[in-house]
């Protein structure tokens, strides 16, 4: 990747960050509610849980993002974790805060799936 490619990444990146950041602020979401109604309770209770859910996973978003901003700063951004080699600039530009490789990822999932499937059996035996 050339200087161009990790300016452009960087501001997109920065761009993420600053609309998550903003979006994050909205927690008036997560406010308690009460209702005498029992069903606008239960539905409350939903919406707020369901807000709870929403502003983790921009949370997460946000700190890969900070992580690959790093990366960027340091020189090691667009290198896999794992195995140290390139990751491809279409998986960058898809996912710019990828950590590993394709190849990798796809052993990383795997290996969960099975050691997932381990655990079922596990528990039913």
């Amino acid at each position: 990747m050339n200087n161009n490619t990790y300016t452009e990444k960087k501001m997109a990146m920065e761009q993420m960050l600053r609309e998550l950041m903003g979006e994050a602020n909205a927690r008036e979401q997560l406010q308690i509610e009460t209702f005498a109604d029992a069903l606008e309770q239960i539905q409350s209770a939903a919406d707020r849980d369901f807000a709870v859910i929403r502003l983790d996973q921009k949370a997460k978003l946000a700190r890969e993002l900070r992580t690959a901003l790093h990366k960027i700063e340091e020189g090691t951004y667009g290198v896999c974790e794992e195995c140290e080699e390139a990751i491809a600039v279409r998986r960058l530009d898809a996912l710019p805060f990828a950590k590993l490789c394709v190849h990798c990822q796809q052993k990383a999932e795997s290996h969960v799936s099975h050691r997932g499937s381990e655990t079922l059996f596990e528990e039913a035996a």
